[in-house]
């Protein structure tokens, strides 16, 4: 991980917007590198596992350890050892959603006995364990508001609780997806303090 101590600030869409704001930053940390495939399964197969009862994980995708296209038109990307026992070391996670991303935080915070940051509830009682749409409320906890053809159109709800919305704990101490501005931040921020055009930011 990496921290940074200091709180700051940072112009959002600086170089790249029209509408630009800026965002008071405080401390954070952040990994250093994108997260492996074998960190992924390690977790993955925890959160999935039968034995878990009612507290077991629902997920879109199983993840991959790395993607490679075939060259063709009609499937040209495919994923590497999909839902298989790692076959490499540190090679980063594919093939994941934005919702398998969120529920995984709270299965690695529930393994390692921390408090779950993305929920179902105000009260921050009821994590988020389901990232699949045709799945209902009385497995996930979360009002899904849409029909088995949901996922064909890719439609999102926005329902406060709803996996597309959660209640996030910000008061928690476990691990989650970075905020915007934490994101952009790390992508900018130069080691003499100044910041990195957002133009520019994928160059340098």
């Amino acid at each position: 991980m990496i921290e940074i101590l200091n709180p700051d600030s940072i112009i959002l869409g600086e170089n790249v917007e029209d509408v630009t704001k800026i965002a008071e930053v405080p401390p954070f940390r952040m990994a250093k590198f994108e997260l492996s495939y074998n960190i992924w399964y390690k977790v993955y197969s925890w959160a999935t596992s039968e034995e878990r009862g009612e507290k077991v994980y629902a997920f879109e995708n199983p993840g991959s350890e790395g993607a490679y296209s075939s060259g063709g038109d009609k499937n040209p990307l495919h994923f590497f050892n999909e839902g298989g026992f790692p076959k490499t070391e540190g090679m980063p996670v594919n093939g994941v959603s934005w919702r398998d991303a969120v529920v995984w935080c709270n299965a690695l915070n529930e393994m390692l006995g921390l408090e779950p940051v993305y929920c179902a509830d105000e009260q921050y009682q009821v994590p988020l364990r389901n990232a699949v749409y045709e799945t209902g409320a009385e497995v996930s906890g979360c009002p899904l508001a849409y029909s088995t053809k949901a996922r064909e159109v890719d439609m999102t709800s926005l329902t406060k609780g709803n996996i597309d919305n959660p209640y996030v704990n910000k008061n928690s101490r476990g691990y989650r997806l970075p905020y915007d501005y934490e994101w952009e931040y790390a992508a900018r921020k130069c080691s003499d303090g100044s910041f990195i055009p957002g133009t520019n930011a994928h160059v340098r």
